[in-house]
């Protein structure tokens, strides 16, 4: 009978195998690519275990508008990682890896940042107001949640956020522009084409719905970081916007007038 290490490593042996045949199922064994893919996927691993290790330590089990700042730090030396490859020619299928890992940092600043909002309770009502009330639930689940305090409404907010997805560039504006109280003017034009792409190599294994292979250059993967990186930078700014002038201890006629007051159109004839 082997030893329970040698039971692990045929384990995870066989996630690999897994993972490689529903990733990449053209590539040959023991060739370079097959090399390349191998070494992304423990890097992965290392990547998902790091994160799980450090939410433990920072305690973020709960997303929360006190944390989102750390997220951001976090997605920002993920994306400087990436960047890292860049310093020297690459095989392309890294560069597709890499696109890849990308779209999956921004995706989950983003979400996190979308949940930890409806921590707080103003934008939770406009996530009541916008999204439950207009959605397909039954009418006599809205009803009672027209009878319940927000303190009441929020795990039930939970579970409705956990069926929710942030790929489309247009919920991303419509969701943040609705439960922030000041309207986010982020750079979400690359949104258009970027989760596309990334959908041609996780779902279509490299080609488009025209069966036209996606090339995911050096030069391409560098535009996208910057691009990526441009949006959560903005992201960011909005965020502690909200966290320094709308957290829950500001005087809701504060809240108010601020938000009225910077959601203003400027003046004609001031910059």
């Amino acid at each position: 009978m082997g030893s329970i290490k040698d039971l692990m490593l045929d384990l995870e042996a066989e996630r690999f195998d897994e993972w490689l045949e529903e990733n990449y199922p053209d590539v040959v064994p023991d060739s370079e690519q097959w090399e390349q893919a191998a070494s992304f996927y423990y890097w992965e691993q290392e990547m998902l275990a790091d994160q799980a290790q450090w939410d433990h330590e920072h305690e973020l089990f709960v997303a929360s508008l006190n944390n989102v700042h750390q997220r951001y730090l976090h997605a920002i030396e993920e994306l400087e990682k990436l960047s890292d490859l860049l310093e020297k020619p690459q095989n392309e299928l890294v560069y597709r890896m890499s696109f890849v890992h990308i779209v999956t940092v921004m995706e989950a600043y983003l979400m996190y940042c979308a949940r930890a909002l409806l921590e707080h309770d103003w934008p939770l009502r406009r996530f009541i107001e916008e999204y439950y009330q207009n959605s397909e639930i039954n009418k006599q689940k809205k009803r009672e949640a027209r009878e319940m305090s927000i303190a009441e409404f929020r795990p039930v907010a939970k579970r409705v956020f956990e069926r929710m997805t942030f790929h489309k560039y247009e919920f991303i504006e419509h969701y943040f522009s609705t439960v922030l109280h000041v309207s986010p003017v982020w750079p979400t034009e690359p949104l258009k084409t970027i989760p596309l792409l990334r959908n041609d190599l996780v779902h279509r294994n490299g080609v488009d719905k025209k069966d036209i292979p996606v090339i995911i250059s050096a030069q391409l993967l560098q535009k996208t970081l910057q691009q990526v990186r441009d949006l959560i930078d903005a992201a960011n700014l909005s965020m502690q916007l909200e966290v320094d002038l709308f957290g829950n201890g500001c005087p809701e006629e504060n809240k108010t007038f601020i938000s009225s007051l910077l959601n203003s159109p400027p003046v004609e004839g001031q910059s």
